[in-house]
């Protein structure tokens, strides 16, 4: 007897979508995942490497931000990015870098930006209810950027 494979579904949003997205998206409440989910949505960065960002990441002359390491959630520590072609430094447009710069105001520069107690997913979940477009994970978010960036 043949088994049917489950059909998998790409998890990725249209370019209009991610901008209706960050239109919903409340960067200055401090208590949601909606922060990550700008930065992603702005930047295509990996979950784990959003999770790694420190103050110290971030250069606001240049509207830059370093990727040079990964939050590992189940050790609770910093990694170093896999290859060296993942250490990169990404560029921020002006509206993310003026927000980011606003936001980590009174950080400690090694302090992560982001917290592990959000369940990200679930606030990824409920912007796009929000927004009115289709429902991505925050895996679904960086890979909305990549497609609609043309990587």
């Amino acid at each position: 007897m043949v088994k049917n494979k489950k059909e998998s579904k790409f998890n990725a949003l249209k370019k209009a979508e991610i901008e209706k997205l960050i239109s919903v998206l409340d960067v200055n409440s401090v208590f949601n995942g909606d922060r990550l989910i700008y930065l992603m949505a702005k930047t295509g960065i990996r979950f784990s490497e959003a999770l790694g960002v420190t103050p110290q990441d971030f250069d606001f002359e240049e509207h830059t931000l370093s990727i040079n390491k990964v939050w590992d959630r189940r050790r609770k520590e910093f990694k170093g990015v896999k290859t060296k072609a993942e250490n990169r430094t990404v560029k921020l447009d002006s509206e993310a870098s003026g927000k980011f710069e606003e936001i980590i105001k009174g950080m400690a520069q090694d302090e992560r930006v982001f917290s592990d107690d959000i369940d990200y997913n679930a606030s990824a979940e409920e912007s796009c209810r929000a927004a009115g477009v289709p429902v991505v994970s925050v895996f679904g978010i960086r890979h909305s950027y990549l497609l609609a960036n043309g990587v």
